[in-house]
């Protein structure tokens, strides 16, 4: 799901025609900087830096409940809709 959102912050870069950036947490602070996403939604955006490398580099196995993973899901959901 992270790699998702990181999908969709590469999507909204090319759209926004900024330079090739190569890190996930580069581009954010690359569209903060140019409007992208608003100021406010920093810290935010901050977080699912750490939730993305924790899923993508785990040092042991998450389980999350069905209530969690929807949870999760919605806020995803609203994160990437904010982009476009």
């Amino acid at each position: 799901l992270y790699r998702v959102i990181e999908a969709a912050v590469a999507a909204k870069c090319e759209a926004m025609n900024a330079p090739r950036i190569a890190r996930f947490r580069q581009r954010i602070e690359w569209l903060v900087k140019h409007g992208g996403i608003p100021t406010a939604n920093g810290q935010r955006w901050e977080a699912i830096v750490h939730l993305r490398n924790d899923a993508s580099h785990p040092s042991d196995q998450n389980i999350y409940s069905p209530n969690m993973a929807l949870e999760t899901l919605d806020g995803a959901a609203e994160m990437i809709n904010g982009l476009f």
